[in-house]
């Protein structure tokens, strides 16, 4: 027997012959291979999340990007497009008032489905783009 600490000697009864002290203080020791596994690890997972994140700004960039040519082509087609609208849409609701006010319901229910219909149809295409750009 080399030592006798504690009263244990390394080698003792045990079946594995080894003291239970001594596989946990050996288990203890920094290996210097597992720390250059470690730190080679702990790297390229710094990179890869360096990566991620510059892929994450870049890709909120170009969603900006998109959404301020988007937004010029909505108030250009909205400057074209939008005082025929307006005009159309005061004419259907001028219609239902006259409609209304003669007192022909169905008339007036007539007249009143054409901006509703418009508002409606608006509603659902602005739904479905966000939608869209969501996923």
């Amino acid at each position: 027997m080399c030592y006798d600490w504690n009263g244990r000697s390394p080698m003792n009864d045990d079946p594995n012959g080894f003291d239970p002290d001594l596989k946990r203080a050996f288990a203890l020791m920094d290996d210097p291979t597992d720390d250059g596994f470690t730190v080679a690890v702990t790297g390229a997972v710094a990179r890869r999340e360096k990566a991620r994140a510059f892929a994450r700004w870049a890709q909120l960039g170009a969603f900006v990007a998109a959404a301020g040519a988007f937004a010029y082509g909505i108030v250009g087609a909205f400057q074209a497009l939008g005082p025929g609208i307006m005009a159309e849409f005061g004419l259907g609701l001028a219609q239902a008032h006259g409609a209304l006010a003669s007192g022909s319901v169905s008339a007036g229910l007539g007249a009143v489905l054409t901006p509703l219909m418009i508002a409606v149809a608006t509603g659902i295409g602005g739904l479905a783009v966000a939608r869209a750009s969501v996923e």
